[in-house]
């Protein structure tokens, strides 16, 4: 696992030692292992099979999202439907699996990421329902009107001229 690779010592004497020391770089599986599991062997001319040692370094899980709901600037707020961007960002440092971005308001109501590594975004775009945006519309901007007067009333077997 590290770098650089292996070491040769050419002699070694007896309470000696003989070290390799290098860098190893974290890779995203091991964040989302919660560890970095390293096994190192050692042998020699006289030990041929492999004498081996383990460490495990243990990595702190970090889940985290976020999320942002907006709308394009060009879109006017009177056009139909709307349409909003719901976005979910995983800011944590482990890979999130089954992120849903839901909002009950907009059709359709949701959408699920299956994975969803750190810094990465699981985004969709979702057009408000007609009918609520319509229905929404009209309780706000339509005035009352009173009845016809029922001499307006037109019968629906009455001819018309």
């Amino acid at each position: 696992m590290l770098t650089p690779g292996p070491t040769t010592c050419a002699t070694l004497a007896p309470g000696a030692t003989c070290t390799l020391t290098g860098t190893y770089v974290v890779q995203q599986s091991d964040v989302d292992a919660g560890k970095i599991d390293n096994t190192a062997s050692v042998a020699s001319t006289q030990v041929t099979t492999p004498v081996t040692d383990s460490v495990s370094t243990p990595i702190a899980a970090a889940p985290a999202l976020t999320s942002t709901s907006r709308r394009p600037p060009a879109a006017s707020p009177s056009a139909r439907p709307l349409t909003y961007t719901v976005v979910a960002t995983n800011a944590g440092n482990i890979t999130q699996s089954a992120v849903t971005v839901s909002d009950p308001m907009l059709t359709p109501g949701s959408t699920t990421c299956a994975t969803l590594a750190p810094g990465a975004t699981c985004t969709s775009p979702v057009p408000m329902s007609s009918s609520r945006a319509m229905s929404t519309r009209a309780r706000l901007t339509t005035p009352l009107r009173s009845p016809r007067p029922r001499s307006q009333h037109r019968s629906p077997t009455a001819s018309r001229p």
